[in-house]
């Protein structure tokens, strides 16, 4: 990459405290990537440091990471999941499902909300390697196990395979595209692919088709990314979220970082929405009923964590639950 000069650095570090969306970004850059830079303004860290060098690298190496993220974003037949090379990010990202909240709170939480009964038929979308899908099969009649990468479900299926839940569909699929059985699902489970939709247009389709597809008091459990502000530092618990732009709107660019301790195991990408946004937009689906819900923690977290680390865990938490009965 072409080195930067004095000049370009300083009008990069003066840019840092500019505002322009991502997608106002993305459009500029066809015409001018130097724009990118102001997509750096929330860096705070490099705007105070006195290292030359340090600004110049840690500038370069994000101008390409998002120069790459950008150029994906511009072509609207991509979803924002294929932004996250999941093949490439197998291994690292499979070190984060011994992450305590996710131990101990997101999958008690999911399969609390959810409540899976001995005749329920529920789809597992973003299936992971069954990480929801293999502890809900043991409670319920069917699971559909949807994901869009060929290595996640070949693995979902060997779990699967392992533990003996015979139960299971396993579905190569973009959740976007699937053809959804209509009013079959009792129950669908949604953690964290909601944020990948890349606006509130697509954002209403996507739970536009899962409302089809379920069964009258039906319900979607739902688990998004929702960080507090521009940079939510969660750190503790694995996880710091980023709102590069620095504005809080819909469909705004999100950086995830998740860690072991301080070591950085993986950064995904995908987008910010509100609490309220997502709550507007089921409703006038036609959702008879729309509950925000609380993080909660299984009696073994309890037990392996002081009281202490899990109510600044609640205090502090970076995502959030809701359930939407049809």
């Amino acid at each position: 990459m072409t080195h930067l000069t004095d000049t370009e650095k300083q009008q990069i570090i003066s840019l840092f405290h500019a505002g322009v969306s991502h997608r106002g970004i993305a459009r500029q850059m066809q015409r001018n990537p130097s724009t990118i830079s102001r997509f750096l303004r929330t860096q705070k860290d490099l705007s105070q440091s006195d290292d030359e060098d340090i600004i110049t690298n840690t500038i370069q190496i994000r101008i390409q990471q998002y120069t790459n993220i950008f150029n994906l974003l511009l072509k609207k037949d991509i979803g924002m999941s294929h932004i996250n090379n999941y093949t490439a990010l197998f291994s690292s990202y499979l070190q984060t499902d011994i992450k305590p909240d996710k131990q101990y709170s997101m999958l008690y939480t999911m399969l609390h909300y959810l409540n899976p009964q001995t005749e329920d038929i529920i789809a597992d979308i973003g299936c992971w390697t069954g990480y929801f899908t293999h502890a809900l099969a043991k409670y319920s009649k069917k699971i559909l196990a949807i994901d869009n990468t060929f290595k996640q479900i070949e693995w979902a299926k060997k779990i699967g395979k392992h533990l003996w839940v015979p139960n299971v569909d396993y579905i190569l699929s973009d959740m976007r595209q699937y053809n959804y059985p209509p009013a079959w699902l009792d129950s669908i489970c949604a953690p964290f692919v909601i944020n990948y939709s890349k606006s509130t247009k697509e954002l209403k389709l996507l739970f536009k088709n899962f409302y089809d597809s379920l069964k009258k008091w039906g319900k979607l459990v739902g688990l998004i990314d929702a960080p507090h502000d521009i940079v939510h530092n969660n750190k503790e618990y694995w996880s710091i979220k980023t709102i590069p732009s620095g504005k809080m709107n819909d469909g705004a660019l999100l950086e995830l970082q998740l860690f072991n301790g301080n070591n950085l195991l993986c950064t995904l990408y995908s987008c910010f929405y509100r609490k309220q946004t997502i709550e507007k937009t089921l409703l006038d689906l036609w959702y008879s009923s729309v509950e925000r819900k609380k993080p909660l923690i299984s009696p073994e977290g309890i037990n392996e964590y002081p009281s202490e680390y899990w109510l600044n865990y609640v205090n502090n938490c970076d995502i959030a639950y809701f359930v939407a009965v049809k």
